[in-house]
């Protein structure tokens, strides 16, 4: 009889039914799972992740843009006056080569 209910219980398994721990240890990994998920999405726990950045962060990405406007304003007058100094050195522009 033993030995029967042993047989039963593993043609069972391998016929895809859970036992009620196995049931368990599923709902169990999807809720870890649901909850990294979560963190993922929100690491701060906040609810606002993406949706409004705070204005810290919105003011140095506007200062960055600024910035990066003005130096490449200024490094294309530097280019200028450096190209102009070049061609006065070697006597003309078709000189330079």
């Amino acid at each position: 009889m033993k030995k029967d209910a042993e047989y039963k219980a593993r043609q069972q398994e391998a016929q895809g039914e859970m036992t009620e721990r196995q049931k368990e240890r599923d709902e169990e990994r999807e809720k870890e799972i649901q909850k990294r998920e979560s963190v993922e999405q929100d690491p701060h726990g906040t609810g606002n992740f993406i949706k409004k950045p705070p204005g810290f962060v919105c003011g140095i990405i506007i200062a960055l843009l600024i910035f990066y406007i003005v130096a490449i304003y200024y490094a294309f007058q530097a280019y200028k006056e450096f190209k102009g100094i070049a061609e006065d050195t070697a006597g003309g522009p078709d000189n330079l080569n």
